[in-house]
């Protein structure tokens, strides 16, 4: 009998400590949790590394810029061997697809030159190219040596209408005479051709000593280089004698100004010789 007695009470305190606790009448356990913090986040700092750059210098600048300017008139130019319009360049890109400027093609022939200069092309390439659009050249219409503004850069044909341009033609003459000297041989004999056949006291207006601005076929000159821009050019490259004869400059004070002007660009201080 007293073994029972122990047994049971064994029994009992074993099965007492697994049950749960014991509650309240009408209490309920509730499950732990855990609060959330309350007040503002603080943001956590990342260490970012970053690159110096590399400063750019003004002759960084001064290539970049040069190059580009190069590629225009190397890669929008006509390169067609068979096209009556080798050698013309496009007067703007992305627009006007097909129309040349004759300024565009002057500019060019002075790029070509400082391409071989400074290593972007050979000088063979530079020559054939240069030799090229000076034949070109001769061909194309011409109205007493000067050309029109704006021509289709396949056909070399008058574009748009435009005018005959004293302006444009002494641009493109730039690049015209500076191809002569740079190249020389034939180059040379096709600028000064081109050069020599210009008529340049045609277009004079007598009246006002000046030079006209534009000529249209149908309908004759227009407007005067009446202020000061870059048709200096016109004066300074062309004012011989006979051009001069035309535009009553042989004033003293008119030859003491050009001589001026001369020395400033950088000519010998005489007026030019025929």
């Amino acid at each position: 009998m007293n073994k029972r007695i122990v047994f049971f009470l064994i029994a009992l305190l074993v099965f007492s400590g697994c049950s749960p606790t014991a509650t309240s009448e009408g209490e309920t356990q509730s499950p732990i949790t855990t609060e959330a913090p309350t007040g503002p986040l603080v943001p956590v700092e990342v260490a970012t590394v970053t690159e110096t750059p590399t400063p750019v210098t003004i002759e960084n600048v001064i290539e970049y810029e040069m190059k580009g300017s190069f590629d225009f008139f190397w890669e929008q130019a006509n390169t067609d061997p068979d096209s009556p319009g080798y050698g013309l360049i496009r007067d703007r890109y992305p627009g006007s697809e097909g129309i040349a400027s004759i300024a565009s093609v002057g500019f060019g022939l002075t790029a070509y030159i400082v391409g071989v200069e400074k290593g972007y092309i050979s000088y063979q390439e530079a020559y054939d190219r240069a030799n090229g659009t000076l034949d070109t050249l001769l061909a194309m219409d011409r109205v007493e040596g000067f050309f029109f503004h704006f021509v289709n850069i396949r056909t070399g044909k008058r574009a748009w209408n435009s005018e005959v341009s004293n302006i444009d033609t002494s641009i493109l003459m730039m690049g015209v005479l500076s191809a002569g000297q740079y190249f020389g041989g034939e180059i040379q004999e096709k600028a000064q051709q081109l050069y020599g056949d210009v008529n340049w006291p045609w277009f004079v207006d007598e009246t006002r000593d000046m030079f006209y601005m534009a000529y249209r076929p149908e309908e004759g000159f227009a407007g005067h280089w009446d202020f000061y821009a870059e048709q200096l050019m016109m004066y300074i490259r062309n004012l011989t004698p006979s051009v001069m004869s035309h535009m009553n400059c042989h004033s003293e004070r008119s030859e003491e100004s050009l001589l001026q002007t001369g020395r400033f660009f950088g000519h010998p201080g005489r007026i030019p010789s025929e």
